[in-house]
């Protein structure tokens, strides 16, 4: 279990494929937090395209189900969840998705 911001940074640096799970003010809070701390992010996840842009700081935001059509596997992919709000609706949103190399929220 991951327990400070420096073991978290620890289990991240090494990390290829990291994408972030969301696309609004705390994926923005993430992103600045990971290049002050040498983190790369390859892109960022949404859940559906509608009302999603399609970059975010130079990034690509990429809907789950385009996944298949960039080549990009889930169980390849280590994914940090971003998203606000009550934990057990997104628990059962992600319990429908493609199964991830490593979720961290």
């Amino acid at each position: 279990m991951i327990n400070t911001e420096k073991e978290w940074i620890t289990y991240l640096q090494d990390k290829e494929n990291l994408y972030l799970y969301g696309a609004g003010k705390r994926a923005q809070y993430c992103l600045y937090y990971c290049k002050k701390s040498g983190i790369k992010v390859d892109g960022l996840l949404v859940s559906h395209r509608v009302h999603n842009p399609l970059e975010k700081e130079g990034l690509p935001v990429l809907a789950v189900d385009e996944l298949d059509e960039t080549g990009l596997a889930a169980s390849d992919l280590h994914v940090v969840v971003t998203l606000a709000g009550g934990m057990k609706q997104w628990l059962d949103e992600f319990c429908q998705m493609p199964h991830f190399k490593s979720l961290l929220f």
